[in-house]
């Protein structure tokens, strides 16, 4: 689901605090976001009604601010890149007009702004590394004057780590790969593309609510979504959280190393899917090999996982560059640029 984030960069003055419970009840929406608030109830030991209150005063509060759809993109026919901008010769109205430009590119699907070497990061979807050019020339054309320069990284592989620092489950059977290299593509049908459209806005959509905006019988839509999530074109359905609500700082790490192989490649892998601090890593190729996003609370907890990544990859380490995260002015797996996909493969 894509979202406008409210805040302006900063940490919570009075941090949320959750309770045993919320915190229960967000780890089954991590588990599955489109489980019914019935199942989850009588996991959790609450009634159906108390859980959509807690469910409904978290998205108040701006902890919980949408459900997404996660969808393997490579699988139907598309790319992505991330690309790192950086401005030149902006104030901060002429910044808010570029970011506006950049949240509604269709082929943006996330778009943060940030602190250090660069000014934003955007994650693109292309069909190929020549449409990825085309796509950055048309924006550095948009604005030339204010863009000193841009780099991109082609995503190999995207890795979602549950954010079980908010709810403290094992985290092994909710890992899932998001972009996958080696995957067998897939066509899909036009029905299927305004399913999965639908979905994108709210993965607790319900196949009723789904099938009256479509015009089209529960039966129809029911088989359909079963068809995506079989062929795991669909691979998950997640909450989207602001843990900043919670006090938490949002870091960007990317690294650019030697080859990884062997005991490091096992180490680095291991240590980013386990440590509960990670909420994505992504290996990529191009002007970096992995990025990592990073939520932390204080620079001494945030300093001790980078030294022990720089401890993982001291003999093979050439760049370290850290980024922070003010807001998140986009997120969603289904930008404009996938309607294009009606009939391709």
């Amino acid at each position: 689901m894509a979202k406008l984030s409210d805040v302006d960069g900063k940490i919570e003055q009075n941090p949320l605090k959750l309770s045993v419970k919320d915190k229960r009840i967000i780890g089954e929406l991590f588990r599955d976001a489109r489980t019914p608030f019935s199942i989850i109830a009588k996991r959790v030991r609450l009634s159906k009604e108390s859980v959509n209150y807690r469910v409904k005063r978290l998205e108040k509060l701006g902890l919980l601010v949408g459900f997404n759809t996660v969808l393997d993109i490579k699988k139907i026919g598309w790319e992505i890149f991330f690309v790192y901008i950086r401005f030149r010769n902006v104030d901060a109205e002429k910044e808010k007009e570029m970011l506006e430009y950049l949240k509604n590119h269709p082929n943006v699907a996330q778009l943060f702004r940030c602190i250090g070497n660069y000014d934003a990061i955007i994650k693109v979807f292309v069909r190929n590394y020549a449409d990825i050019d085309k796509v950055l020339k048309e924006i550095e054309g948009q604005y030339r004057e204010f863009f000193d320069e841009y780099f991109f990284d082609y995503i190999i592989e995207e890795i979602a780590v549950p954010f079980s620092f908010l709810y403290q489950p094992g985290k092994e059977s909710m890992i899932y790969r998001s972009a996958r290299e080696k995957t067998e593509k897939t066509s899909l049908t036009e029905l299927e593309l305004r399913v999965l459209k639908e979905l994108a806005k709210n993965a607790r959509c319900s196949i009723s609510e789904v099938a009256e905006k479509l015009k089209i019988s529960r039966e129809l839509i029911k088989y359909h979504l079963k068809k995506l999530e079989k062929s795991e074109v669909i691979l998950k359905y997640r909450p989207d959280t602001l843990p900043k609500k919670l006090g938490y700082n949002w870091h960007f790490l990317i690294l650019k190393t030697e080859k990884l192989e062997g005991n490091i490649n096992k180490s680095l892998t291991t240590f980013l899917l386990n440590h509960p601090n990670v909420t994505y890593f992504y290996r990529t190729a191009g002007s970096s090999d992995i990025q990592v996003e990073l939520r932390t609370k204080t620079n001494e907890k945030l300093n001790e996982i980078l030294m022990e990544i720089r401890g993982i990859l001291k003999t093979v380490l050439k760049r370290f560059e850290l980024l922070v995260i003010l807001d998140e002015l986009k997120y969603t797996y289904f930008p404009e640029c996938l309607l294009e996909a009606k009939g391709k493969s």
